[in-house]
């Protein structure tokens, strides 16, 4: 402890954080531990709402995830999450955005198959060794995913809260 990450839903993070804070500072009162708070970042996932209202099972207004992996596939509907709104962010629920993501997918998908074929026809596959223009293809390739990776890191707030000194209250 403290936990490195913490993600939960908005609802429910504010009570997480609000009984764990209790019981680590109560442990550090009574000596057991010497932290002060119990998450070193906090990241509060928005809502999911579908025609502008919560979505809930009490509501009836739930997407059933079963169903559109079914129908479109498990990667549409993780592509739509992702894109459809930053983490910490209200996400409205789109039937024409999933339905988008799976032909933005399959276009993909196409496009490697036809690549793949022509650069079969001129020698390019790769052979264990990559010539000048592959390796400066990898580098760009590491460095984005490196600058997602980052700009992901980015997203989780530090908690920003101040530990309580030994003997006091908070």
């Amino acid at each position: 402890m403290p936990v490195d990450q913490y993600i939960g839903g908005v609802e429910h993070a504010i009570l997480h954080l609000l009984y764990s804070r209790f019981f680590v500072k109560s442990l550090r009162d009574f000596g057991m531990v010497d932290i002060g708070e119990p998450f070193k970042n906090l990241l509060t996932q928005g809502m999911v709402l579908k025609d502008g209202a919560k979505m809930s099972k009490s509501k009836g207004n739930v997407v059933s995830p079963i169903e559109i992996i079914d129908k479109y596939g498990a990667d549409t509907a993780r592509l739509f999450i992702l894109f459809a709104a930053p983490p910490e962010r209200d996400l409205e629920w789109s039937d024409h955005g999933v339905e988008g993501c799976y032909r933005f997918i399959n276009r993909v998908w196409r496009l490697v198959n036809e690549t793949n074929d022509v650069c079969k026809g001129f020698g390019l596959e790769y052979k264990g060794e990559l010539d000048k223009d592959a390796k400066q293809l990898n580098y760009v390739l590491n460095a984005s995913i490196k600058k997602v990776t980052d700009d992901i890191s980015e997203l989780a707030v530090p908690c920003n809260l101040q530990p309580a000194t030994a003997g006091s209250n908070s």
